[in-house]
């Protein structure tokens, strides 16, 4: 029923186990999943976080390099006489005194066709009136488009009649947007004119146009009729030149790209970012926010974007309408404005074929999402934003981070797991233990039984007079005194391993005869081989060095080598006992070794009698008695006294115990000692 129980009880112990171990498996895969999953929000959060900040300093300035342009675009309505010399000047005199930042420009030019061609003149903010001069080479392009006349291909001239460009002259930004004129309008319909009706068919000489909405009044539709213009073009504003805004780069370098990084890089967790603006190719720095960074921040960036690049850029800035611009100069009359571009239907219709291409159109900033163009790709004069993380790739910082969460989470798992095993474990050897101490206290209690009933007998005996033959009462003596010596012996044993277990055991080391030791050890056993009929063989080394020990713990060492031999190779009858020295790589030693011819030790059983309680599967339920201590208190007492105790042992040769003790050499160790 006992056996029955505990394989029950394993049998539980290892169905927890094993749906632990599922458990862990389990919880493995979904930490697994979690983490990747948080690691690439991590990473997508990064990768948000980082194109925003770049994309709205990107907006910012883009914002700033407009931010002139409604001071001086003038209003399509200026009068077609405008002397824009002036004009541009007093403009540029109320820039200086009512702009917040009037630092950003550092010169306006502008030039205008007329009789001589068309020259180039520039104010700079230092001048008080505009000199001619050459045209910077980058500008020449806006003076070919004015010279030849050249139109897009709806036949509006380029950036006419709102919209503007971005050049590069001397490594400066240049803001570009057309001077126009206003053109007298069309002349009234003649009042003689026929009035069609809504029934009647178009006539084939009428005018072909838009056809505006039909009203109730048949006279309103009259007044909204014109005659189609000349040679099928529509009338609009005149282009007469171009106006070019230079900015300061020495002021963008040191207020305007500071103020803007520290506004929007300037905080966590972009501050561990170091940025540059870059130019050219090869690339050249504009500004960079930490004075160590070289090359490597640009080859290897970990994002980048293009904020500024020379093109030409129809339409109106995204930033809202401009205001109202500044009044024109005195003298011009005030004309009303006119409406702007026609609508589609109104302009003549393209040519057949494919549509010509568009000279003036550059190179385009790539959307802002596209964070990693390559350097060749750009405009040689175009501006890039380039960061890259002071601690290395952020997405490399978030892929370590996971595995240092993976390693961490499955180390926990796997310390889980291994816990169990050895929890799983120690329950096994606890139980175990358990059942070699239950052996133990049957195994004392028989030990202790015996003797003690053997001497109670005997001396009842003896007390009765039921011995009076003197030979039989010196027998039952030496069986009194047999017995009382095994009792002693036995309660020795547990005294020294209860001792040794509490660290109570004191062990005083002096040096020792090893003859002696073997010569006492055999005093208490002679009797026993005698009566055995053993053949005992012992055989000490001449001139044996002494060892330092304990002479009571060497002695019952030996004891408990001779008492296993008497019980355990009884079928043998043979016992050698000897004693020599050797040299071994830890030095001299003295060996002692106790062999006999008895049915050996299985192999399986080896490793373990010199654990406590322990005794060999084939005698542990035989008719051999013993407490399973002995092994263990010569293998405990061989430590305490620094050597050791091995075993050899075959089925065939019997087994051999040796004892291992460090030698004395000389008097002079003896006296250090």
């Amino acid at each position: 029923m006992m056996k029955g129980t505990r394989a029950n009880k394993s049998g539980w112990l290892l169905i927890v186990c094993i749906a632990l171990m599922l458990v862990m498996c389990v919880a493995a895969v979904l930490q697994y999943r979690w983490i990747n999953r948080a690691s690439e929000a991590d990473r997508r959060q990064q990768r948000e976080y980082v194109e925003a900040a770049i994309r709205n300093f990107s907006d910012d300035f883009a914002e700033r390099i407009h931010y002139p342009l409604p001071y001086f675009r003038p209003s399509p309505t200026v009068p077609a006489d405008t002397a824009f010399e002036p004009y541009l000047s007093n403009l540029f005199l109320q820039w200086r005194s009512t702009a917040e930042r009037p630092q950003m420009l550092s010169s306006v030019s502008f030039a205008v066709e007329n009789k001589d061609g068309v020259p180039f003149k520039r104010l700079r903010s230092t001048d008080k009136q505009f000199t001619e001069e050459s045209w910077p080479e980058s500008l020449k392009l806006f003076r070919t488009i004015l010279e030849n006349r050249l139109r897009m291909p709806g036949g509006e001239p380029p950036l006419f009649p709102n919209g503007f460009a971005l050049a590069v002259a001397a490594e400066r930004p240049v803001l570009v947007f057309p001077l126009v004129v206003n053109r007298e309008p069309p002349p009234p319909p003649q009042p003689d004119a026929p009035t069609p009706s809504a029934n009647d068919a178009p006539q084939e000489n009428a005018p072909q146009g838009r056809m505006p909405p039909f009203g109730t009044d048949p006279r309103l539709l009259l007044q909204q009729l014109r005659p189609a213009p000349p040679d099928g073009l529509v009338r609009v504003p005149q282009l007469k030149g171009w106006c070019f805004l230079e900015f300061d780069l020495s002021y963008m370098e040191s207020y305007l790209l500071p103020e803007l990084i520290e506004r929007h890089f300037g905080h966590e967790p972009l501050n561990d970012y170091s940025l540059a603006i870059v130019t050219g190719r090869p690339a050249r720095f504009i500004y960079k926010s930490d004075a160590r960074a070289g090359e490597d921040l640009i080859r290897n960036s970990d994002a980048e974007i293009v904020i500024f690049s020379p093109h030409l850029q129809p339409g109106r800035p995204p930033h809202g309408p401009p205001p109202p611009p500044p009044p024109p100069p005195q003298g011009a009359e005030q004309q009303q404005r006119q409406p702007g571009p026609p609508p589609a239907d109104m302009r003549p219709p393209p040519p057949e074929g494919p549509p010509p291409p568009a000279p003036f159109a550059g190179a385009r900033r790539p959307p802002p999402g596209n964070l990693q163009a390559k350097a060749e790709n750009y405009d040689p004069d175009s501006w890039r934003l380039v960061l890259k993380s002071k601690s290395g790739s952020p997405y490399a910082l978030i892929d370590q981070s996971r595995r240092r969460n993976l390693a961490l989470s499955f180390g926990i798992l796997l310390l889980l797991a291994g816990s169990t095993v050895m929890l799983a474990l120690a329950a096994r050897r606890a139980r175990a233990l358990a059942e070699q101490q239950m052996e133990f206290v049957a195994g004392v209690s028989h030990e202790l039984r015996t003797p003690l009933t053997v001497i109670q007998s005997t001396s009842y005996n003896l007390s009765k007079g039921m011995i009076q033959d003197p030979a039989r009462v010196e027998k039952y003596g030496l069986v009194i005194q047999k017995e009382a010596r095994r009792l002693i012996n036995q309660i020795e044993r547990m005294l020294s391993f209860a001792g040794i277990q509490s660290g109570h055991k004191l062990y005083e080391l002096r040096p020792v005869d090893v003859r002696e030791i073997i010569d006492g050890a055999f005093d208490d056993y002679r009797a026993a081989f005698e009566e055995g009929g053993w053949s005992v063989e012992k055989n000490v080394e001449d001139n044996l060095p002494q060892v330092l020990a304990d002479a009571q713990a060497l002695e019952s060492a030996v004891e408990n080598l001779l008492e296993n031999a008497l019980k355990y190779g009884a079928t043998g009858k043979w016992l050698k006992v000897t004693a020599t020295s050797a040299q071994t790589r830890k030095g001299r030693e003295v060996q002692i070794r106790v062999a006999d011819h008895g049915p050996g030790i299985a192999q399986s059983d080896l490793p373990h009698i010199f654990e406590p309680f322990y005794r060999g599967g084939g005698f542990s339920s035989s008719t051999i008695h013993g407490s399973g201590l002995g092994l263990c208190l010569v293998d405990r007492h061989m430590r305490a006294q620094h050597g050791s105790v091995t075993v050899k042992s075959s089925a065939k040769e019997g087994t051999v115990f040796t004892l291992h003790l460090p030698a004395i050499e000389t008097s002079k160790n003896i006296s250090d000692a």
